[in-house]
Parts: C-alpha cells; sequence; structure tokens
C-alpha cells in the first residue's frame, strides 16, 4: 500500500535537509534493526543496546489494569515504546512512525503529530478495522488531530470522502494527490 515507502522516503529526505530523523517501520526483512533507523542507516549498535536495557529497566514492574484489558503490552507496543525511546536517546529532532495495522487504537498513536499522511485503502485486516472501505478508513482516520495537516493519496471514493469527512469533522487541513 505504500505505507513504508513513503515513511523511507521521507525520513531519508528530512534527513538530507539536515533535520536529524528516525525511522520506525515495521516489519523487518533481514535484521531487527530495519525497523528503527536514522533514516536509511542503523544507529550505532551500542545504542541499540543500551535503550533495550534502559526500556527492561523501565518496565520492571509494570502491568495494564485488568480492566482494560490484557495486562501486558503486546510485541508491537513494545517496539513502538522502544523506537520512542531510542529517538530521543539519539537526539533526533523528529521521527517518521508507520502505524501498524490501524490507526485509532494503534500504538503509534500515542503521540502528537506534526503531519499525517495516508497511502492507498483497501479492504485489508476486515476483522479489526471492519469489513467496508468506510469502516477502514474511520479506523485509519483516528491518527488525524485537529490542526495538523493530513496528506492522502487519491484512493476509492468511498475511503478518500470518509478520510475527507473526518478531516473537516475534527478541523485537519488536508490535501490531496
Amino acid at each position: 500500500k505504500g505505507k513504508g515507502t513513503t515513511a523511507s522516503f521521507m525520513a531519508w529526505i528530512m534527513n538530507k535537509m539536515g533535520l536529524k530523523t528516525g525511522l520506525y517501520l515495521s516489519p523487518h526483512v533481514f535484521d531487527i534493526r530495519e525497523r528503527f533507523t536514522l533514516g536509511t542507516v542503523f544507529f550505532p549498535d551500542s545504542l541499540y543496546s543500551d535503550t533495550l536495557s534502559l526500556l527492561k529497566e523501565k518496565l520492571e514492574g509494570f502491568s495494564i489494569p485488568s480492566s482494560l484489558g490484557p495486562n501486558k503490552p503486546t510485541t508491537f507496543e513494545l517496539y513502538t515504546a522502544y523506537a520512542y525511546l531510542l529517538f530521543y536517546n539519539a537526539g533526533c529532532e523528529y521521527g517518521v512512525i508507520e502505524t501498524g495495522l490501524g490507526g485509532r487504537l494503534d500504538a503509534t498513536n500515542t503521540i502528537l503529530p506534526i503531519a499525517t499522511c495516508f497511502t492507498y485503502i483497501e479492504k485489508e485486516h476486515t476483522k479489526i478495522l471492519g469489513e467496508t472501505l468506510e469502516e477502514i478508513a474511520t479506523e485509519k482516520a483516528g491518527i488525524m488531530r485537529k490542526g495538523v495537516p493530513s496528506f492522502m493519496m487519491d484512493m476509492p471514493s468511498r475511503a478518500l470522502n470518509t478520510l475527507i469527512n473526518y478531516a473537516n469533522n475534527i478541523g485537519s487541513p488536508y490535501s490531496v494527490f
């Protein structure tokens, strides 16, 4: 659908502009470090291991109240927390964060973005996101924030119109490409 490619291009461009930008993607293909990079290059190995030790320390004794669901974070939630901590420890000015499969309830939807981008939306992950393009687009639209610009690629009108309506309802300026 282009999420990873779009995120990679954005991080690469930002780093070429002199903006220290971390990139968080999923999944990895050959090496788990592919998920957490400085644009197109790996961070020093010591930063990866030091950040992992720090995250383990911070999570010691951590649990989620059972009233909220499972009491341990998911692997994706841990990866997301690790990415945020890694980028902070690396002194990144920006982070390009690829969402997981959703939007509204995605672990990456824990930060205030400076922009959101939507690549092609089609029927996928229907057991989680919904059966129709409108339901799927509504879930994905949950990453939008009032006053934060959203960029949308051309896609099926039912999905695009859902995103545009959501943007208008919450006051997110948008552009369609």
